[in-house]
């Protein structure tokens, strides 16, 4: 069975190198060393990624992240950052990452790192299908409305 691919985005060598020889066991590996190499390679339609892992020291992330995490087509963005402070996080979380990897602290051991990565994927699928499903509930709600609203009217 082919493994699935991620793309590591780090600045660091040296970091870029760790974290690819920490997660080959689990992935195959595609890597960039800025955060617009990898965007470039995340949208060509010939590759297809599980995930990706992105610094975003090498970019202003408060004007850059936002306004990119829609245009990235990957399951789930787990971002690798040294900033461990909770409103970065929590930001960084609500303006679209599925994950949050601290460095020198989520990146100890490859099996903590892989499971990190599988759980973002998972709860990136997961509000994925809760988006759909709502979606749906509220299409249904308004024809539901609508039926209701068509209904009196013509009582009346």
């Amino acid at each position: 069975m082919a493994k699935e691919k991620i793309l590591i985005v780090e600045d660091s060598e040296d970091y870029r190198v760790a974290l690819r020889i920490m997660l080959e066991p689990f992935f195959a590996i595609d890597q960039a060393h800025t955060l617009a190499n990898g965007l470039a390679r995340l949208k060509q339609r010939d590759t297809t990624y599980y995930a990706a892992l992105i610094d975003l020291a090498d970019s202003e992330w408060r004007a850059t992240f936002p306004a990119t995490v829609n245009q990235i087509p990957v399951p789930a963005i787990v971002i690798v950052s040294q900033w461990d402070e909770p409103t970065f996080v929590v930001n960084i979380i609500r303006w679209g990452a599925a994950g949050y990897l601290v460095k020198g602290k989520d990146d100890l051991d490859s099996a903590h790192l892989y499971r990190r990565i599988k759980n973002a994927v998972s709860h990136a699928r997961i509000a994925d299908k809760l988006d759909a499903v709502t979606e749906i509930i509220i299409r249904e709600t308004d024809t539901a409305i609508a039926r209701r609203s068509h209904q009196h009217a013509t009582r009346s």
